[in-house]
């Protein structure tokens, strides 16, 4: 994780592994500590429909992160 971070050339990060593992957990301190180093300044996240909720809370919460949600069934955008 630390490489990734240190690499002025990465195009992406993915985050996968087994349920309850965290992965919540460690986007977000990766997506505060990319924004804090002005190393990112948009960010797209993925997530089944009926995690989106749990996303958008921990984001809060944890790491005072908003975020839109975009809607595609009611084609709207929501600001969380």
């Amino acid at each position: 994780m630390e490489f990734f971070m240190k690499s002025y050339y990465y195009s992406g990060m993915k985050l996968a592994d087994e349920v309850g593992l965290g992965k919540t957990i460690e986007a977000g301190a990766v997506i505060k500590r990319l924004i804090q180093q002005g190393l990112i300044q948009r960010v797209l996240i993925l997530a089944p429909k009926n995690l989106t909720k749990q996303w958008l809370d921990e984001m809060w919460v944890r790491f005072g992160l908003r975020f839109w949600l975009l809607d595609p069934v009611k084609r709207s955008l929501y600001l969380f």
